[in-house]
């Protein structure tokens, strides 16, 4: 659990551009421009695209997986990161309960984004091996249900809730 410990909290450090860029993008957004929304929609395709390819590729040809376009760190993931966040604040919220279930989504951001690469660890080290597309998504969208939940619930905690 020591190199587990290790791992998360080197590889925090390296998320933490994310974080700031998020911000700084939120607070500079265009609220609703449509075409600004697909635009930044279709960068992101066309990067995610790419890094499936060319990790796919790359894996085929070692006969192994083989990351090096995937990663948080490289600049594809960024660039499909950036255009996904863009996209996605461009979205005109009419619905209460859409706009209800964002909010939660976004007064948990922080905790979320904190706690998702250490159950990414968790539940990736010899436990689970992504070999596909759907596996891949299937696994995104555990880890950000616990780490919703386990945010939302650390928030109803008097003390954790100041931290979180």
């Amino acid at each position: 659990m020591g190199e587990l410990t290790h791992q998360y909290f080197t590889n925090l450090l390296a998320y933490i551009g994310y974080f700031l860029l998020g911000n700084i993008l939120f607070v500079n957004k265009a609220d609703g421009n449509i075409k600004i929304m697909l635009i930044s929609f279709a960068v992101y395709i066309i990067a995610s695209y790419f890094t499936l390819h060319k990790t796919y590729q790359l894996s085929i040809l070692q006969h192994n997986f083989y990351g090096l376009y995937y990663g948080y760190s490289t600049i594809n993931v960024a660039i499909a990161s950036i255009a996904i966040f863009i996209s996605l604040t461009q979205i005109d919220i009419n619905k209460k309960r859409t706009a209800s279930l964002l909010q939660s989504i976004s007064n948990n951001g922080l905790g979320i984004y904190l706690a998702h690469p250490l159950f990414i660890k968790i539940l990736v080290i010899d436990k689970i091996v992504i070999s596909n597309l759907f596996e891949a998504l299937a696994l995104s969208s555990i880890v950000f249900m616990i780490t919703f939940l386990l945010t939302y619930l650390m928030k109803k905690i008097s003390y954790i809730k100041t931290l979180v």
